[in-house]
């Protein structure tokens, strides 16, 4: 259950953030989530997979600069 609304969650602001977001399709896996696929799927497909839902919480409180602290701490 809880899984299911934090991926209603997400799905949802991302909408929010990406409104325009209208050629090609982002599809983000999530650990204990379903796949949340954005935008349309016969377009060209960008994949973004977080191995921890820390990942989420740094992008949810601080932006693009939480997803990039999170990327440099898992790959640096």
């Amino acid at each position: 259950m809880e899984m299911v609304m934090l991926n209603q969650i997400i799905k949802n602001w991302i909408n929010k953030k990406l409104k325009t977001f209208k050629d090609g399709s982002l599809r983000l896996s999530i650990p204990g989530c379903s796949d949340i696929i954005i935008g349309d799927h016969n377009q060209p497909q960008f994949d973004i997979t977080f191995t921890s839902i820390r990942g989420i919480y740094l992008i949810l409180r601080r932006g693009v600069l939480g997803f990039t602290e999170g990327f440099i701490k898992v790959t640096g």
